[in-house]
């Protein structure tokens, strides 16, 4: 019975826009190929990015410290001016968390922190093939809870997951490497949406150029304070296998789970598309894994806390985070 009434307070709190969501959290990481402070330090960021797998990662290639970085070179203007918007254009390596400057010793604390926060807009990001070499990007933005913001900024950009080159640095793998921006690379001023459970939809369009690995690349949506540069929330889209069609991404996350926060029982209406769910904890450890489908996912046994949800199927592999309260 008390799951029932749990499932029942949830849906009237979607229904009726009072609750926040769960913000995704975004790293942008400013580094070059041919500094060597980045090359020792690269491996600790990536390290520690690996205990928050909902994290969006972002790498900038500014043209100082070194102008002949070859990433740099490839779009100079672009990856100078998010620095720009920082205040860190002249060193690497630097981070930013969520629109917020820190110190690269601080990152791990950084991210702890913000995996608990919450916000008031969902942010969805889809990509579509046109053509071979053209692609086109739908933004979503929907207010979920009160905000008193009428404006925001929005970043879109296409990043490359991987890139394998060895640089002048020494590093021989480059990841999620900034490519390109959709909207300037300051961000776009946006009008939010202003009653709460309204969208906002903007489209963007790319070419694939020469030398660019389509099958890795993905498109990146940030949304952003006007003032502050604070992130209200963010999403990353990614590709099916076939490569023609994107998968959405809300908030990081593919499927909906609820009641989330969660007490003693999951429930989805999609589990029966999957074969596997998993649930880690923030050090990447899975605690429960259970066969699907299944009518619900029993959680009262874990200790409460943030858990990254991973559903298995033949879509690929689909993540959300999932709050447990007890």
């Amino acid at each position: 019975m008390k799951h029932i009434l749990n499932s029942i307070i949830c849906l009237m709190m979607i229904q009726t826009g009072l609750a926040q969501v769960p913000k995704t959290t975004v790293v942008e990481h400013f580094t070059n190929s041919n500094c060597s402070v980045c090359a020792s330090n690269n491996p600790g960021i990536f390290a520690t990015l690996r205990n928050y797998p909902d994290a969006i990662h972002l790498a900038f290639y500014p043209s100082s410290p070194y102008a002949a970085c070859i990433f740099s070179q490839q779009n100079t203007a672009e990856n100078d001016l998010r620095t720009y918007l920082y205040n860190v254009y002249g060193g690497t390596p630097r981070l930013v968390v969520n629109g917020i400057v820190i110190s690269n010793t601080a990152l791990g604390a950084s991210l702890n922190t913000a995996s608990t926060h919450t916000t008031e807009f969902t942010v969805k990001a889809s990509e579509n093939m046109l053509s071979s070499d053209s692609v086109k990007v739908d933004v979503v933005i929907t207010k979920v809870a009160a905000n008193t913001a009428n404006t925001a900024l929005l970043f879109t950009s296409v990043v490359e997951d991987t890139i394998s080159v060895l640089t002048a640095n020494g590093e021989p793998r480059h990841y999620n490497v900034f490519r390109k921006a959709l909207t300037s690379a300051a961000g776009n001023t946006i009008t939010l949406p202003v009653n709460i459970n309204d969208s906002v939809t903007f489209q963007f369009r790319y070419k694939i150029k020469n030398g660019w690995n389509s099958s890795r690349l993905s498109s990146v949506a940030i949304l952003q304070h006007a003032t502050t540069k604070a992130t209200y929330n963010a999403a990353k889209s990614t590709r099916s296998s076939g490569g023609t069609t994107g998968i959405t991404s809300v908030n990081g996350n593919s499927i909906n789970l609820y009641p989330n926060p969660a007490n003693t029982l999951v429930y989805t209406d999609e589990l029966a598309a999957y074969d596997r769910i998993e649930l880690s904890d923030l050090t990447g450890k899975v605690v429960l894994s259970q066969t699907l489908p299944s009518a619900s996912i029993d959680v009262s046994a874990l200790p409460a806390g943030l858990y990254v949800t991973r559903v298995y199927g033949k879509t690929g592999v689909h993540a959300q985070r999932l709050v447990i309260q007890h």
